[in-house]
């Protein structure tokens, strides 16, 4: 328990993100229908901490959730909607959470892996670090998550810019538009600079 401990402080300071979760239900997996080898993929990822206390001499280790809420695996669903064109539901915990609320899910997630053969819900708990940092990083990219275009923001524009501007005279850097790389013309040099 104590290098799992030492690990997730070790991330948080390192990344800036916590990568322990306690994961509630597994999805056992293959790539394809005549593969023989498991994989598996957590449903429910609650993110917690560990902290570690003494009592009568001995070391003894609390979890407590970080949010009061756990989400659904973001990785793992947009795995299966790209590769396998299933929409795994979304968690919504209702006011009072019980585990009702995650077996609802669980049952959810089993009807929306129907037909997929030897696919499985596993109902197993386990405590472990789990990273996203990149698929966050790509949804925080996503144009569609975006309230305001970023050169809105005064300290981006500022960057693009060279220069501070209030936030009523910000410049609005003109974004190129884009052009089709695999173009003939593109590809085969005849593009002249």
């Amino acid at each position: 328990m104590e290098k799992i401990s030492s690990d997730a402080r070790l991330a948080e300071q390192e990344m800036g993100v916590s990568t322990l979760f306690l994961a509630f239900g597994f999805l056992e997996w293959y790539e394809a229908d005549d593969s023989d080898k498991k994989a598996y993929a957590p449903l429910l990822l609650l993110p917690v901490n560990v902290e570690r206390r003494k009592v009568r001499g001995k070391d003894v280790y609390y979890l407590s959730a970080r949010e009061g809420v756990g989400e659904a695996n973001l990785s793992l669903q947009k795995l299966l909607e790209e590769r396998y064109n299933r929409e795994l539901p979304n968690f919504v915990a209702e006011e009072d959470e019980t585990l009702v609320s995650i077996e609802d899910y669980l049952d959810q997630t089993r009807t929306a892996i129907e037909g997929l053969k030897r696919w499985n819900i596993r109902r197993w708990v386990a405590l472990g670090h789990f990273a996203f940092g990149r698929f966050l990083m790509y949804i925080d990219l996503n144009p569609e998550n975006w309230r305001d275009h970023p050169t809105l923001h005064s300290l981006v524009n500022a960057i693009l810019t060279g220069s501070e501007h209030e936030e009523e005279e910000l410049l609005r850097v003109p974004i190129p538009d884009d052009y089709r790389i695999d173009d003939p013309d593109i590809v085969t040099g005849s593009l002249r600079s």
